[in-house]
């Protein structure tokens, strides 16, 4: 029952995420920089995490000998969410919003099927199967349903660099759970955990603003433009997710994590296009964006049978 109850709770965190996107979007305009606005994000994520580390564990400390026991890459949960966030900045004017939305769940499905199979970053190894195989392309099916429009072709000249490049940053984003539930273990905390996977983001961050100044110049802005008060949501919802991931991760396997909460993205995505909302276009549920979200689900049981 209670893996149930995190496979739901899974789902919720993915329904966040489009709420985190429309927040880092419309801050990117008021803040004249996407990275900007990433640096943002990671800014308040970190103080959040920061504040609650502080108060739920009473402090920050890793034993040493832990801490010396950890991998190497540990230590790279901030910079895996970062190239996801940065890839897609970049994809956006070359791709146009369908591809770039897909491409990277292409890259996290992928991602997370083989860190299952192959037990990578020391995560449980979920044996591929037939049936395992089915679900994944079932899945695989289903988002491009969702996310694809009718008269935008995938192919175009010049354009397979750019969707590799989509893949490969949906992929590296996929590994940050299971990269950060390793830092958990050795934090005994996943809240420590999240927090120096939010401040290892932001320092990244920061040093790029500080290598091209039109970014640099941007900074101020972030504390001096007046914007509205949801705008700086998307640094709570990306809280949310990165601990729930972080302690969820070990209980339910890196791909049907990645999977449900690709759901669970694609549903707030679906509703948030119906009504308009967050100030989005309005873009009414077709049948085949519903058709794609049954498949989804259907791939997501026989994941689980």
């Amino acid at each position: 029952m209670m893996f149930w109850f995190f496979l739901v709770i899974i789902f919720l965190i993915g329904t966040l995420q489009p709420v985190q996107t429309s927040a880092n979007s419309r801050a990117k305009e008021y803040l004249g920089s996407p990275i900007v606005a990433s640096l943002c994000n990671f800014m308040v994520g970190a103080l959040l995490t920061l504040a609650l580390a502080l108060i739920v564990e009473h402090g920050l400390g890793i034993p040493s000998q832990a801490a010396s026991e950890l991998p190497w890459w540990a230590w790279l949960g901030g910079a895996a969410g970062v190239i996801g966030i940065t890839a897609n900045i970049l994809l956006f004017p070359k791709l146009g919003s369908m591809q770039t939305v897909l491409m990277p769940m292409v890259g996290q499905i992928l991602s997370g099927f083989f860190i299952d199979a192959f037990g990578l970053f020391r995560s449980p190894v979920y044996p591929v199967s037939a049936l395992r195989l089915t679900g994944f392309a079932v899945v695989l099916a289903g988002v491009f349903c969702v996310v694809s429009q009718k008269g935008r072709p995938l192919g175009g000249k010049g354009l397979l660099g750019w969707q590799f490049l989509g893949i490969c940053g949906g992929a590296v984003l996929a590994m940050q759970p299971a990269i950060n539930s390793q830092l958990a273990i050795g934090a005994s905390s996943a809240l420590k955990a999240s927090f120096i996977s939010f401040a290892c983001g932001f320092a990244l961050l920061l040093l790029i603003c500080f290598l091209f100044r039109n970014h640099r110049c941007n900074i101020k802005h972030i504390f001096t433009v007046r914007r509205p008060l949801w705008t700086w949501t998307g640094g709570l919802c990306g809280v949310i997710c990165v601990v729930g991931q972080t302690y969820l991760v070990k209980t339910v396997g890196v791909g049907l994590m990645t999977i449900l909460n690709i759901f669970g993205m694609l549903v707030c995505s679906v509703i948030i296009d119906h009504f308009g909302l967050l100030g989005a276009a309005r873009r009414p549920v077709t049948g085949r964006r519903a058709a794609g979200l049954v498949l989804v689900l259907a791939g997501i049981v026989l994941l689980n049978i």
